[in-house]
């Protein structure tokens, strides 16, 4: 991955990308501060909606995120957003996402405490855990993984327990241990850049990386 200088004037962005574009040395993702002063709101807004009318990746990077301030960069081209306390692996995966294919969002879980309205806040709205195939295979493209279909029903179910998964499989419970271990535990090492040896570490960075998601 090759990062360039920032540039401290938004709009100047637009210009460099095209003239990049001109050089045949296209950028794959711009990143978004969207942090600071509030009265350049809307000149950030304009800048990544005229990205997007390139048809240019634009990733968001946010401090305090709101469900309708997401609403707000998704209606104007962004391709995803990360926290700003995100880890490095998080980042350079979301690029990675994205650089990596044209169609690929990278849109995670808001966190509780982030959302301001009252049916967000309510501990009472049950959440569900989604599965994120289109996420999964974009990530095992990155990392030149070529997934099964005993891989991507592991992924799918990993919130059930050894036996049930098991059972699901009509496998013996230690084989699918054994399954967890040398492919599922490997596939996340590879792509969060960190060793994945136990279960609910494993949890954490499939719902860091949205493969995994709850939502309301």
């Amino acid at each position: 991955m090759e990062t360039l200088t920032p540039l401290p004037d938004l709009q100047q962005i637009v210009d460099f990308i095209v003239t990049m574009r001109g050089l045949h040395t296209p950028i794959d993702v711009v990143v978004l501060d969207w942090n600071g002063n509030d009265a350049y709101h809307d000149l950030r807004l304009h800048v990544l909606s005229q990205l997007s009318q390139y048809q240019q990746a634009c990733l968001v990077m946010m401090a305090t995120v709101f469900p309708e301030e997401v609403e707000h960069i998704k209606q104007a081209g962004a391709r995803g957003y990360i926290f700003a306390t995100s880890s490095f692996s998080q980042f350079a995966g979301a690029i990675r996402l994205l650089a990596g294919n044209k169609e690929a969002t990278y849109f995670p879980a808001l966190p509780e405490h982030s959302f301001a309205s009252n049916e967000y806040s309510n501990p009472a709205v049950s959440r569900q855990l989604v599965f994120r195939r289109e996420r999964l295979d974009a990530y095992a493209r990155t990392i030149g993984w070529k997934l099964t279909e005993k891989e991507v029903y592991l992924f799918r179910h990993f919130d059930r327990e050894i036996d049930e998964l098991a059972e699901g499989m009509n496998r013996q419970s230690q084989v699918v241990r054994h399954d967890l271990s040398q492919e599922v535990y490997q596939f996340l090492t590879l792509l969060s850049g960190r060793p994945v040896r136990k279960r609910f570490i494993a949890f954490q960075v499939l719902l860091e990386y949205g493969i995994l998601e709850y939502v309301p």
